[in-house]
């Protein structure tokens, strides 16, 4: 089968599956009905332009709840089976108390890896204040958060992997 991601009215483009037509030659007759096929899809593309979503954790003591709009996600060159090979992707979104989160880079099925540049610009502190609870003796009433980092995340069966270098952050008008 074949993927192809095609735009709807909306902006939003959706993949979808279609089968390719049997080729002239015959095909040889599989000796077992039990015989598992691996997964052979390729994409393109696939974009989602202008997602919300809305998170409740309750988790926590006081549940907290956050938004994020504006989400954009992008992956290209993906691809499962024989054409197997790192797709780019990228992610960015704005949270709804201010500040926004991106990411972008390349997702390796093959080597199970995933390198990602992580941007979080601007994100107000205060609205964190729920997961912040449990270490800190005080309020939040202010401040904003910065951060940058390069990760590489490697996973496997039975195994994980995070490297996080370089890496920096800065709290302003706390």
């Amino acid at each position: 089968p074949a993927a192809t991601a095609t735009p709807s009215t909306t902006g939003i483009v959706a993949p979808s599956i279609a089968a390719s037509a049997p080729s002239a030659a015959p095909v040889p007759a599989s000796p077992s009905s039990t015989e598992k096929r691996p997964l052979d899809l390729t994409m393109e593309s696939f974009t989602l332009t202008n997602g919300a979503v809305k998170l409740t954790d309750n988790s926590l003591a006081m549940p907290a709840t956050v938004a994020v709009q504006n989400i954009n996600v992008g992956l290209q060159q993906f691809a499962l089976g024989a054409k197997a090979s790192p797709s780019a992707y990228d992610f960015a979104g704005s949270l709804g108390s201010g500040g926004s989160i991106a990411v972008k880079g390349n997702l390796d099925l093959v080597k199970s890896q995933v390198t990602s540049d992580v941007t979080i610009d601007q994100v107000d502190l205060p609205a964190l204040q729920a997961y912040a609870q449990s270490a800190l003796a005080a309020t939040l009433g202010a401040g904003k958060l910065n951060a940058r980092a390069s990760l590489l995340t490697s996973f496997a069966a039975n195994q994980f992997n995070l490297h996080v270098e370089p890496a920096s952050f800065s709290v302003d008008n706390l």
